[in-house]
């Protein structure tokens, strides 16, 4: 196996652990058993821990951008004509968070955890995600652009919540539950493009 064969099935087994045993008891020694890849090998291929987990978090975020496949920005100033868009934009990833089970449970871990804050803290930079794109189909509705963070913040954090509800089965994995969640979603959206239609 070469050395991008093996960093793909390490980041994989990292994911798989976390997923089912938590990101604060992971270790790089359990994931490099698991893809039977000596842990030597491991270090040499990432460095560090975090470097590892920075790199699976970064996986991740790329094949959602692939699953995403970005349209081109509205250029209307028609409320229903974003808000159809947004509900095709939405269905696409939520589906995609809930097929990538493992994979949404680990980026919701490493969002929410100490590693990602260092890690952006270390690159000085914004990180460009997922919820970056999203959230520009609705720039041209806000009156300040930085409300692109909050925006892009309620809709991944409640994407990735709703996901985890259903890869947990505490939710159905049915279309209903979807439209459901999308309704609760579309209200907040509603609210944060209304002010200024």
């Amino acid at each position: 196996m070469d050395a991008a064969g093996r960093k793909m099935k390490m980041m994989d087994a990292a994911m798989k652990t976390i997923a089912e045993k938590g990101l604060e008891s992971f270790s790089v020694a359990q994931a490099a058993v698991r893809a039977n890849i000596n842990e030597a090998l491991v270090y040499r291929d990432f460095g560090t821990k975090e470097n590892l987990l920075c790199e699976c978090f970064a996986q991740v975020n790329h094949e959602m951008l692939d699953a995403f496949k970005y349209e081109e920005k509205l250029k209307t100033k028609d409320e229903s004509s974003v808000l159809a868009r947004a509900h095709s934009h939405w269905m696409i990833l939520f589906a995609k968070f809930i097929e990538s089970d493992y994979k949404t449970l680990f980026y919701q871990q490493y969002r929410d955890s100490s590693y990602k804050m260092r890690e952006a803290e270390k690159q000085k930079i914004k990180q460009y995600d997922v919820k970056t794109i999203f959230a520009q189909s609705f720039v041209q509705f806000l009156k300040d652009p930085n409300d692109i963070d909050y925006v892009s913040a309620f809709i991944i954090d409640g994407m990735v919540f709703f996901a985890k509800m259903i890869i947990c089965k505490e939710l159905p994995n049915t279309e209903e539950t979807y439209e459901k969640i999308w309704e609760l979603m579309n209200g907040g959206l509603q609210g944060l493009t209304k002010k200024i239609i």
